[in-house]
C-alpha cells in the first residue's frame, strides 16, 4: 500500500479527515500535519499557518518549503491535502511537476472556486488526480475527476444526537440561573478572532442578563473581556455542545454556520475584514454570489440573516436576533440532512485506497 501523506489545517477538515484515516488500508504507513490523526508514523504541526481572506504570502512560502523538506524525507507515494487551498495548491503542484504520474494526488475539500477566485479550477483538475466534494452544488464543478460524498458533519451530528444528553448537562450547569445563553462563535483563526472580539465586548455590554459561551483555540484573546459580562470559555472541540445547549447562536460566517443550521438553532451571521482586505476581498468575489454562510448558500435562500462588515455591530445583530428567535428552524435542519446526505467514512477511506 505504501506511504500516505495527509496534510490539513483547517480544525473542521481535521476533524472529518481525522476520521476517515481510521478506514484507510491498514498497510498503509500514514504521515500528516495533524496530531489528531492517531495512525500518524510522524507529525508535522503547521497549525500556526492558519490565515483568513487574504493570504500571508510570505509565511504561505516558508511553510510550503518547511512541507517540502518534510515530504523530500519521508517520500510518500500519495497524497492526501485537505482544504486550506493557499498552502495544498502550490505544493500539490510542485509534487505533480517533480513526480507526475508516480505519486497520487487526492483533494478532499477542494477550494470555493464557486465563491471566489474561479480559476483555481482548472489548475487543480490538472495537477490533482482526485477531487473529492461535498456540497451537491458543486456537482456542475468538479466534472472531470470529482467525486461526491455529501458532508460528513451530517453523519457526525446524527451519531452526537444518539449518545448525548445535552438537556441534562445544561441543568446540571450554572448557565441556567441565567436569563439565556447566547453561543458566540468569532471564528476559527486567529485573525477572525481578533477582527470580531469588539463586537462580542459590545454585545456583553448590551446583552448583560445573558451568558455568552464562547468556543475558540485562543482563548487568550476572549478572556480580555472576563469581567465585563457574563463570559465562559470553552475548547473550540466543544462548539456543538455549546451550541446545543445554547438559545442562540452569533456567527462569524464559515462552518460553524453550517453546523447550527443543523442542530435547528436560531443564528444570526455576521463577518468583517480589515477595511484594505475587504475591498480587495469584494474584488474576487463571484458577482452572483448571493450569500456568504453556507445554509443560505445550499438552500438559495436567506434562512439566517447576514450582517457584513458596517452592519455587523451589536445593535443590528441584537435586532436580528429578535426576528429569529420567533422562528422555528427545525425544517431548515430537515432540509439541509436531505440535501447534503453523506455516504460515510469508510466509503472516502476507499476512494483514497482505490487511486
Amino acid at each position: 500500500m505504501g506511504k500516505i501523506f495527509i496534510s490539513v489545517l483547517d480544525s473542521s477538515a481535521e476533524l472529518y479527515i481525522s476520521r476517515v484515516s481510521f478506514f484507510i488500508d491498514k498497510k498503509a504507513v500514514i504521515y500528516s500535519t495533524s496530531p489528531r490523526i492517531k495512525r500518524s508514523e510522524k507529525v508535522l504541526d503547521i497549525t500556526d499557518l492558519s490565515t483568513v481572506g487574504l493570504p500571508d504570502f510570505r509565511k504561505v512560502f516558508l511553510r510550503v518549503i518547511f512541507l517540502l523538506r518534510f515530504i523530500v524525507e519521508v517520500k510518500p507515494d500519495k497524497f492526501v491535502f485537505c482544504d486550506s487551498p493557499d498552502l495544498h495548491i502550490p505544493i500539490g503542484m510542485i509534487m505533480k511537476s517533480l513526480f507526475g504520474q508516480r505519486v497520487k494526488s487526492i483533494y478532499f475539500i477542494p477550494p470555493a472556486v464557486w465563491a471566489w477566485r474561479k480559476h483555481r479550477k482548472d489548475i487543480v483538475e490538472k495537477f490533482f488526480d482526485r477531487v473529492i466534494f461535498i456540497f451537491p452544488f458543486e456537482k456542475d464543478i468538479w466534472t472531470k475527476n470529482g467525486v461526491y460524498v455529501g458532508h460528513p458533519l451530517c453523519k457526525i451530528i446524527k451519531e452526537e444526537n444518539s449518545y448525548f444528553d445535552y438537556e441534562t448537562q445544561f441543568r446540571s450547569s450554572d448557565l441556567s440561573s441565567h436569563k439565556g445563553v447566547i453561543c458566540f462563535l468569532p471564528g476559527s483563526r486567529y485573525s477572525e478572532v481578533k477582527n470580531h472580539i469588539h463586537i462580542l465586548r459590545s454585545l456583553g455590554r448590551e446583552m448583560r442578563d445573558y451568558v455568552f459561551l464562547v468556543p475558540t483555540r485562543f482563548s487568550e484573546l476572549i478572556e480580555m473581556c472576563r469581567g465585563e459580562f457574563s463570559l465562559k470559555v470553552v475548547p473550540q472541540e466543544l462548539s456543538r455542545f455549546a451550541m446545543r445547549i445554547c438559545d442562540f447562536v452569533i456567527s462569524a460566517s464559515g462552518t460553524a454556520t453550517l453546523e447550527s443550521a443543523l442542530l435547528g438553532k436560531p443564528t444570526v451571521v455576521f463577518y468583517k475584514l480589515p477595511h484594505h482586505s475587504f475591498e480587495l476581498a469584494k474584488r474576487m468575489i463571484e458577482k452572483d454570489l448571493r450569500f456568504i454562510s453556507l445554509p443560505n448558500i445550499i438552500l438559495g435562500e436567506e434562512v439566517f440573516p447576514e450582517l457584513i462588515q458596517d452592519d455587523a455591530t451589536a445593535e443590528k445583530i441584537i435586532k436580528a436576533l429578535n426576528f429569529v428567535k420567533e422562528k422555528n428552524f427545525g425544517s431548515v435542519s430537515k432540509k439541509l440532512f436531505d440535501k447534503l446526505d453523506f455516504l460515510d467514512f469508510p466509503d472516502i477511506a476507499k476512494i483514497i485506497d482505490e487511486l
